[in-house]
């Protein structure tokens, strides 16, 4: 086995060592999809309530950044998806991997901090609020992912 072929998950899911949740989830690659996402995450942000500058940063930079890695990384752009979610890891302090399915009406309330594995599926309108952790411990067959169903809060330090 070489070193590049044991890297790749055995369903040839991706490298990195991250669990790929879209090779599940049958999803539209499309970019009216990618579109229809994003302003969803933006209704989500509007229900609160909230002035124009609070709607805008950095919690719609951080769904925004994993709607278009997470869009990358379907189109088998891996690699800029990656970068795409490092750099937003190092200006925001919150880790999404490209992997992750969410649904639409994602909303990061304090960005700081999150950790989101790339097996994660969750439905509509998963909200999180600060430090949350959601991923699996590697294993070598990538069981154990997180499911989480629709209109999920996840609180401090879950």
């Amino acid at each position: 086995m070489s070193a590049q072929s044991a890297r790749i998950r055995p369903d040839g899911a991706g490298p990195f060592g991250v669990n790929d949740a879209s090779a599940v989830v049958d999803e539209d690659r499309s970019f009216r999809a990618l579109v229809r996402l994003m302003r969803s995450d933006i209704e989500a942000i509007r229900c609160w309530g909230s002035t124009i500058p609070r709607r805008i940063y950095p919690n719609v930079v951080v769904a925004w950044s994993y709607r278009i890695s997470h869009w990358l990384h379907i189109r088998r752009l891996k690699p800029f998806a990656m970068a795409l979610a490092w750099a937003t890891h190092a200006v925001t302090a919150c880790e999404i991997r490209p992997g992750a399915v969410i649904g639409p009406g994602f909303l990061v309330v304090h960005p700081t901090g999150h950790v989101i594995g790339g097996g994660l599926i969750a439905g509509r309108n998963l909200t999180l609020w600060a430090r949350c952790g959601i991923a699996s411990a590697p294993t070598h067959d990538f069981n154990g992912s997180p499911r989480l169903g629709d209109h999920v809060s996840m609180g401090m330090g879950a």
